[in-house]
């Protein structure tokens, strides 16, 4: 048998051994991670659930909070009109009374007598009464025509005589007290609004009871109770894991099992320690711990045999505790599966490869066994003994087996001849020698390679963090050389040592520019581009790629409309509409560009309300389905698709979205009245022409001495970078006050007057950045003098935004800066 081969034995043997060891290893590591992993996985998620609907209690609870206040509200402002509505019905009634000859006192009592039969709402009705708290006019006959003067509440204090008193003192207003509704023995706690009319000497008065107020609280309050009892049934954990709410009473407001629901479950025990389940629960609530307790299952009632873990959040303002209950056998039952199949996979795999070994055994060790008994008889003399059967193969076997028979034909035929085949033989050995040399010097240089490339991206990741800090320190040492340069310009042999050090500054500011550009921090460069021809050039690029079934229209009126915005990214987004119109319309159909300039008084259906003024209007539509409108209010969503899963990450529209709200612009998804989805973009239409914002055109200089005691706010939260501009603001004339950062900035720009400019860098301490900085200071000072720094082109962590002020980089130097605040003034003036 082949087992009983010593070499295939041991061969067998050790490929098996090698296997078990590796699937036994793999199993002890892997299996008892995934089981861990795969539990902490399906906890963490259901108390995500549980944190979701507590959000959500807790924003149903200001809603109801919110209306009881608007409700108390709105019944005040109906009692002010009831009372001013009785009012005008007297002064109409003793009008029409005069014209008819009828005295004033029979025609008040009359006014007084139908004035009975006014009521509102349910309870609602309108009193009079004078000054002596004598009820003229009452609903109620115990109360009508009759002294009121000695009425009094449940307290024991007067009620309409000090209410009364208190309107004759204070006027108009509203009170508070205990009445007796008509048909009812308890007293009530009403709100009543009480007017005073002089020209007829009267007391009016209407109200409300609390009671009233607290049953459309109440009211509102069970519709969204049963809101969120129908959306906690929708949600499941795990399997059969569910949500339940009950309140400090222990009273289940909402739970999915119908027996608990509505009923008081304090008493329902824990088999584990017989403590109550509730108490236990409101005892971890908020501690981040797990309560575990036994239950029964839906396909086993009654049987409390079963694990549960239960998450518990107070909600104090409503006083609820908001649970998760999930089976624990539910929480490992995933990881459980996972392991299995993995096990089920590595037996089989193991299975496989222990025949596959058995299989390879045999092939590799019968031709050796072959060769073996050959050498053997050739040993002993035998030079006939041959082994054709191993030589019909084709492997590196049957060339040995082959070799071997040349050699011992060889042998036998001349003897002599055995020098030159070892020697050949030998040069055959050389030459895949030096292959495998070669291959290993391969193999070496792509691990270099490897290396060099993981190098590259650590350094890439270095450099950006490097280049901001790296530039303030460049524009210390360039504004302190360049000081020096201009203070000592006589002195010639300084001068031959500063030169070099400001080119080497320079230098050093050329380096961390590639240095941002090598670690890929990308950010806006907006420039004043002709929309028209940026479009035309786009469409151009995109039509390639377009299938012929769909065609593009762009319709364009006019020659040249400008846009301060980043051509790239404005041509990235306008591809990014241009073939979602394309996926729009799988079968072909019509992709319509639209651009116009237009004059808008206002809108309100873009993504925030538009002011008015005057927009570039760019539509992309398609022919395609539309929107939906489930989907109408997603489209910008990041990671938010219709497509299929391989199609599309859901990114492209999100890219249109922040682009343009950084180009300070708006943006709106809509359906075509004939069918189709539209895209329209709003931008700010450009006044002036580009070259009138050229910061370093000599013809927005202005002469230093119009900058003479300004007054100039400086904010910067590196010292030394501050002492360098503050430095370089003195030299132009400017008088300066500094702020560390914009907490401070905000106090000198709302206490200090006569502010004339302000130099801001971007990334600082404080709540505001910049950019918000400079939209403050344009609010509060008649200014528009402003210049912004930075050591990127826009600080890292901040949000890309077109900016109308120019942006200089670090490091710059003075000449730089006055020529940023001349094109500014020159701009404001």
């Amino acid at each position: 048998m082949l087992l009983q081969r010593k070499l295939s034995h041991v061969f067998f043997m050790t490929i098996v051994s090698i296997l078990l060891a590796f699937f036994i290893v793999i199993h002890w590591y892997s299996v008892p991670l995934i089981n861990k992993e795969v539990f902490e996985s399906e906890r963490n998620a259901s108390r995500l659930v549980l944190n979701n609907v507590y959000e959500l209690a807790d924003k149903m609870h200001l809603t109801l909070e919110d209306y009881q206040a608007q409700t108390i509200t709105g019944h005040k402002k109906r009692m002010q009109a009831v009372v001013d509505l009785s009012a005008d019905y007297i002064e109409h009634s003793l009008f029409r009374a005069e014209q008819l000859g009828i005295s004033r006192s029979i025609a008040l009592s009359q006014v007084f007598s139908s004035l009975r039969d006014f009521d509102y709402d349910q309870t609602g009705y309108v009193w009079v009464a004078n000054k002596d708290a004598f009820m003229l006019s009452h609903p109620d006959p115990t109360y009508h025509q009759t002294d009121a003067s000695a009425l009094k509440d449940v307290t024991g204090t007067l009620i309409i005589a000090e209410v009364i008193k208190q309107v004759s003192k204070q006027g108009d207003g509203f009170h508070q007290y205990f009445w007796q509704p008509m048909g009812q023995s308890q007293a009530l706690e009403k709100i009543s609004y009480v007017k005073y009319f002089p020209q007829w000497d009267v007391f009016i008065g209407t109200g409300v009871y609390l009671n009233d107020i607290d049953a459309e609280v109440e009211l509102k309050r069970r519709k969204l109770l049963a809101e969120l009892r129908q959306n906690m049934r929708e949600i499941e954990i795990a399997k059969t894991g569910y949500l339940f709410i009950f309140d400090q009473q222990g009273d289940m407001l909402v739970h999915p099992n119908a027996n608990i629901e509505q009923t008081n479950a304090l008493s329902l025990k824990n088999p584990l320690t017989g403590q109550s389940i509730l108490e236990n629960l409101m005892a971890i609530s908020d501690t981040g711990k797990e309560l575990e307790y036994r239950w029964d299952r839906p396909d086993d009632p009654n049987n409390y045999s079963y694990n549960k873990l239960s998450q518990v959040r107070y909600l104090e303002q409503a006083g609820w505790y908001i649970c998760s209950s999930v089976y624990v056998d539910e929480l490992q039952s995933s990881g459980r599966l996972l392991s299995e199949r993995i096990i089920t996979i590595g037996l089989i795999a193991l299975c496989v490869a222990i025949i596959l070994a058995f299989i390879f055994s045999y092939w590799i060790t019968q031709p050796i066994t072959s060769l073996a008994k050959a050498a053997q008889a050739i040993s002993e003399g035998d030079l006939t003994a041959s082994h054709e059967s191993a030589a019909k193969r084709k492997d590196e076997l049957g060339v040995l087996s082959h070799a071997f028979d040349n050699m011992v034909g060889r042998l036998r035929d001349n003897i002599e001849t055995l020098d030159l085949k070892v020697e050949s033989r030998t040069k055959t050995l050389a030459k895949t020698n030096e292959q495998l040399q070669l291959a290993v010097e391969e193999s070496q240089q792509a691990q270099q390679q490897l290396t060099q490339a993981q190098r590259m991206n650590a350094v890439g990741q270095l450099a950006g963090g490097l280049a901001h800090d790296f530039n303030n320190l460049l524009t210390i040492i360039l504004g302190n050389l360049t000081a020096a340069q201009q203070r000592f310009i006589d002195n010639d042999e300084l001068q031959k040592r500063l030169s070099p050090a400001i080119r080497a500054s320079r230098r050093g500011s050329e380096l961390t520019s590639r240095l941002l550009i090598f670690s890929r921090r990308q950010s806006l460069v907006p420039q004043w581009v002709n929309i028209i021809d940026l479009i035309n050039d786009t469409v151009t690029l995109v039509k390639g790629s377009l299938p012929r079934s769909v065609k593009v229209a762009v319709q364009l009126k006019e020659l040249e409309l400008y846009a301060y915005i980043d051509s790239g990214q404005f041509e990235n987004c306008l591809i990014n509409m241009i073939l979602n119109a394309k996926d729009a319309q799988p079968h072909g159909g019509l992709i319509t560009i639209k651009l116009t300039q237009e004059n808008i008084l206002e809108l309100s259906d873009f993504d925030e309300p538009v002011p008015a003024g005057e927009y570039l209007c760019l539509a992309i539509s398609d022919q395609g389905c539309g929107f939906s409108k489930e989907n109408i209010s997603k489209v910008f969503e990041p990671f938010f698709t219709t497509k299929e899963s391989n199609r599309g990450a859901g990114l492209g529209l999100s890219m249109v979205f922040g682009f343009v709200k950084q180009s300070q612009g708006f943006i709106r998804a809509s359906n075509n009245a004939i069918g189709g989805a539209c895209l329209t973009i709003l931008l700010p239409v450009i006044k002036r022409s580009p070259e009138s914002f050229d910061v370093t055109s000599n013809d927005n200089f202005i002469s230093l001495g119009a900058f003479k005691n300004k007054l100039v706010l400086l904010v910067e939260d590196d010292q030394d970078v501050r002492q360098v501009v503050r430095e370089q603001l003195i030299s132009f004339g400017f008088n300066v006050i500094e702020a560390s950062d914009s907490d401070e900035a905000i106090l000198l720009i709302e206490t200090i007057k006569g502010l004339y400019a302000m130099v801001s860098d971007i990334s600082m301490p404080g709540q505001l950045n910049g950019f918000e900085l400079a939209q403050l200071f344009t609010s509060k000072v008649n200014s528009q003098t402003i210049v912004l720094m930075s050591g990127y082109a826009y600080d890292e962590g901040e949000d890309v935004q077109l900016n109308r002020f120019p942006l200089l980089q670090k490091p710059f130097a003075a000449d730089e800066l006055l020529a940023a605040l001349c094109s500014q003034a020159k701009e404001s003036t």
